[in-house]
């Protein structure tokens, strides 16, 4: 990599991959992709949805620390002889062993439900896009299909989760 391409992310000649859009002389410094221009409402929108994935992602994330967390204490829970603990210990074991499983299902509903709500908000900032769009603008957002599969784990994740919970509930 050149100098130029590591300091300021362009070479000095026009890459034969600049998207097709050709490319322009940047002062001294080399070569920089020309990209069309989007509308400015168009923009804050494709931010505004970039922001929301961005969100699910960290939605997704804390759901599967807080489950790891959980699943982590209820088998220390479980591993701990109830048999060989004081009455009052063996009462706040017990508690455990059925509060750890809820709370489980507490966070699943509780990133759930935000979850839904950033995706009903993708949807409102995409419909909010389409009537904003000239017709020389890019797309901003992927087909139905793609997006239907980017959101396959972040509402079978907590499923599979919340299934595992009410599996251990109805064991014990």
């Amino acid at each position: 990599m050149r100098p130029n391409e590591a300091m300021y992310g362009y070479s000095q000649t026009c890459p034969k991959h600049s998207r097709g859009f050709g490319c322009i002389a940047v002062a001294s410094k080399g070569y920089a992709p020309i990209v069309p221009a989007m509308n400015e409402r168009l923009d804050e929108l494709r931010r505004r949805i970039d922001h929301e994935d961005g969100l699910i992602s960290q939605r997704l994330s804390w759901l599967v620390a807080s489950q790891a967390f959980l699943v982590s204490g209820f088998a220390i829970t479980l591993n701990g002889y109830s048999a060989q603990l004081a009455a009052r210990e063996r009462h706040l074991h017990e508690l455990l062993l059925q509060l750890i499983p809820w709370s489980g299902i507490a966070c699943i509903i509780a990133v759930w439900l935000t979850l839904f709500g950033a995706i009903w908000s993708l949807k409102s900032l995409r419909a909010q896009a389409d009537k904003s769009a000239k017709p020389e603008d890019l797309i901003i957002y992927s087909r139905a299909a793609v997006r239907f599969l980017g959101l396959i784990a972040p509402v079978c994740v907590p499923a599979i989760f919340l299934a595992v919970w009410i599996l251990v509930l109805c064991a014990s």
